[in-house]
């Protein structure tokens, strides 16, 4: 089976130094929030995928707030929103004030009003791919501070994986030109808590895979696209199924990955916060403590309000969907915790996992 990543080492070619009927209005005069240190940056894309969502109505789904900042042009990974109805000032204050609670990374909000109803977003702003308006495969590349290790990742509309190393942040970094269009170009990037994508941006109209994923997963899909039970097991089956139709093998459930994937899925929990190294250590580090070695380890994490959300918020995510669909797998471990009405879930992914040889005691 021939390998679907591919890494490519690209050199910059320049480096930076140093009507509707209902009104609807779009404010992006900044967003003060009363909390010491905290700032909103305001964003006239976010505000136009405000507006846009007042207008259509639909739930702040992921998947609507994804397509809805990327149709405004914002790379924003992570978004998040809010709609009111009463109050608004106030409550948008305490929203904000909560949303960016604990968050070290810069955030950029917009704001739409409009027939008594009031949609807030917020996007975490830890990296930016910046468009060069004369080349379409060509980006500068910016990191928050706290943030290093950059490199770019690539999904073409035929499915291939591409991963770009970028020298630094404030580089130019040109995507090679055999990609097949469209594609999905997503900058990756690591502070204290490991690997993330930082920003995103689709080059054409978003291919297949990640419109049928995030149409298909998100709440307000229609009744006959297919569900994903709200446990393990429906994590299992998905990425079964997932795989299958990417034509590769099966990976095998693993009970040791399981309960290694379940307790991190408890800390991202107990933490309220997506991340692979928290206090319980990077994924290496969790199999090495539960007895365990393997010649390659991956593993996706998410939280959203149900399983099926998270999934389709890994799908669509090239990095995530490049470990969940890498050839290299042999077993998988899945774990789901639960915050409320958030789902935290964890696939853990390794290549010939083993048991680590005890060393022989001493007589």
């Amino acid at each position: 089976m021939r390998s679907r990543l591919r890494s490519v080492v690209v050199a910059p070619r320049n480096l930076a130094l140093g009507v509707a009927a209902v009104a609807i209005i779009a404010v992006v005069a900044p967003v003060h929030v009363a909390m010491a240190e905290a700032v909103c940056d305001d964003d006239p894309e976010l505000a136009e995928a405000a507006a846009e969502l007042v207008l259509s109505g639909e739930p702040l789904t992921p998947a609507r707030l994804r397509e809805a900042v990327r149709a405004a042009g914002n790379d924003a990974v992570l978004v998040h929103g809010v709609r009111l109805h009463d109050d608004v000032a106030r409550r948008e204050r305490e929203w904000l004030q909560t949303t960016m609670a604990e968050r070290t990374v810069p955030f950029a909000c917009g704001r739409a009003v409009g027939a008594g109803v009031a949609v807030v977003l917020a996007a975490e702003r830890p990296g930016r791919l910046e468009r060069d308006p004369t080349h379409d495969l060509r980006f500068r590349v910016v990191l928050a501070k706290g943030f290093s290790h950059p490199e770019l990742v690539v999904r073409g509309a035929s499915g291939e994986f591409v991963r770009v190393s970028v020298p630094r942040s404030g580089a130019w970094v040109t995507v090679p030109d055999d990609v097949d269009p469209p594609f999905v170009v997503q900058l990756v990037g690591e502070d204290s808590t490991g690997p993330r994508p930082l920003a995103e941006r689709n080059v054409g109209e978003p291919h297949a895979f990640v419109a049928a994923t995030e149409r298909g997963g998100s709440a307000d899909a229609s009744d006959d696209a297919p569900r994903v039970e709200d446990n393990r097991a429906g994590v299992m089956t998905w990425l079964a199924k997932t795989r299958g139709e990417e034509g590769l093998r099966g990976v095998r459930p693993n009970q040791l990955l399981d309960a290694v994937a379940r307790k991190h899925a408890e800390e991202v929990c107990r933490a309220k916060r997506a991340a692979h190294r928290l206090e319980d250590g990077d994924p290496e580090a969790r199999l090495r403590a539960a007895g365990i070695e393997a010649r390659s380890v991956g593993e996706a994490v998410a939280r959203a309000g149900s399983v099926q959300a998270a999934l389709v918020s890994l799908a669509a995510s090239p990095s995530h969907a490049a470990a969940l669909l890498d050839p290299r797998f042999t077993d998988v471990g899945a774990g789901v915790a639960l915050d409320g009405g958030t789902r935290c879930v964890t696939v853990l992914l390794a290549a010939w996992p083993r048991a680590i040889p005890r060393s022989p005691s001493k007589p």
